[in-house]
């Protein structure tokens, strides 16, 4: 969650009124990863990918206290 808030505040560090939407990336991240997991199933092993969809769902628990 830290990195995607601190990637978006580096890139808008500059525009006053973007600064405030540093919240917004963090909601999207699952979707890259089940999409990247999915591309490189056959190359990831099961428990890989079980941990890694589950560190994104927990990652995305904590989106909605984040963005609220």
């Amino acid at each position: 969650m830290v990195v995607h808030a601190l990637i978006y505040i580096f890139f808008n560090y500059d525009k006053p009124g973007l600064i405030k939407g540093w919240a917004v990336p963090i909601a999207t991240d699952t979707a890259f990863v089940l999409g990247i997991v999915s591309f490189f199933s056959r190359h990831i092993s099961l428990e890989l990918r079980t941990f890694i969809i589950g560190f994104s769902l927990i990652d995305d628990a904590f989106a909605p206290i984040i963005l609220s």
